[in-house]
C-alpha cells in the first residue's frame, strides 16, 4: 500500500479540494508550480472532467489514460499524437464519443462500439463504413456481434485476467456458430 501513498504537498491537496468544490473557475488561480504530472493525475482521479484545464505539456499518456478511465468524453482533450486505437476504443465504449476519434482509427469495430453506446454516432461514420452498413440488417448484425464479444470478454475477465487470443478465439467459435 505504501506505493500508492501520495507525495502531494498539503497545498496541492487543498487546491484539488478547492477545484472539487468550486469547479473550473478555480483553475485560473492555481499557482503554475503546482502543475506536475503527479498533481494532474491526482486531480483527474478526483475530477475526471479536468483534462481540458491541464496544460498541454502535462497531458502525458498516463494522465490521458487516467482521464479516459474516468470519463470517455475527455478524448476531446487528448493530444492527437496520444490517440491510439486502444485509448480511443476505451473512450468510445464508455461514452460513444466517435466525433473525437481520428478518421484513420474509425474502423468497423470502433464505429460499432460507438453506435452501441449512442445511435447518433452513425453521423460520424466514415463514408466507407456508412456504405458497409447501408443495409440496416448488417449494422444490427454487427451490433449484435459486438455485444456478444463484450459479454465474452467480461466472462473471461471473471477469471481475474485478460483473455488470451486462443481463449477469445475459442469463445468466439462457440458463441458464433453459423
Amino acid at each position: 500500500m505504501g506505493k500508492n501513498k501520495s507525495n502531494l504537498s498539503t497545498e496541492a491537496k487543498e487546491w484539488i479540494k478547492k477545484i472539487s468544490s468550486n469547479g473550473s473557475e478555480a483553475f485560473e488561480t492555481i499557482p503554475k508550480e503546482l502543475f506536475t504530472e503527479e498533481f494532474c493525475n491526482a486531480l483527474i482521479k478526483k475530477e475526471g472532467w479536468a483534462l481540458g484545464y491541464i496544460p498541454d505539456a502535462l497531458r502525458t499518456e498516463a494522465v490521458c489514460l487516467n482521464a479516459i478511465q474516468q470519463n470517455g468524453l475527455m478524448l476531446e482533450y487528448v493530444p492527437e499524437a496520444l490517440k491510439t486505437e486502444s485509448l480511443c476504443l476505451m473512450a468510445v465504449e464508455s461514452s460513444g464519443c466517435l466525433e473525437y476519434v481520428p478518421e484513420v482509427l474509425k474502423t468497423e469495430t470502433m464505429c460499432v462500439a460507438a453506435y452501441a453506446r449512442k445511435k447518433y454516432a452513425e453521423e460520424y461514420f466514415p463514408e466507407s463504413i456508412k456504405t458497409l452498413f447501408s443495409d440496416e440488417k448488417k449494422l444490427k448484425d454487427a451490433l449484435y456481434a459486438h455485444r456478444k464479444m463484450k459479454y465474452i470478454e467480461r466472462h473471461l475477465q471473471v477469471k481475474g485476467r485478460e483473455p488470451t487470443v486462443e481463449e477469445t478465439a475459442e469463445y468466439f467459435r462457440m458463441y458464433f456458430k453459423e
